[in-house]
């Protein structure tokens, strides 16, 4: 993430991809199952981040541990207060 952060920032988790390849190493550290939807906690640079991913196949399902890249649309970020 090249984007410069001055304030706390807001992501919504469904904007967060994970991928073998990406911007941004991160560890899965848990998952549920939520019907259609997996919600992943992942850690990246020290960070704890919320991460949703369509639940599709059983591709889409990553074991704790794991280790992934994020990549995230800057213009996702919102900052605020």
């Amino acid at each position: 993430m090249q984007r410069p952060i001055s304030k706390r920032i807001a992501i919504r988790p469904e904007a967060i991809e994970l991928s073998l390849n990406g911007e941004l190493d991160a560890q899965i550290r848990s998952h549920s199952l939520l019907g259609n939807v997996i919600r992943y906690r992942v850690e990246a640079r020290g960070v704890e981040l919320v991460v949703d991913v369509l639940n599709r196949s059983a591709a889409d399902l990553h074991p704790d541990g794991q280790r992934l890249a994020l990549s995230i649309d800057p213009t996702a970020l919102c900052e605020v207060a």
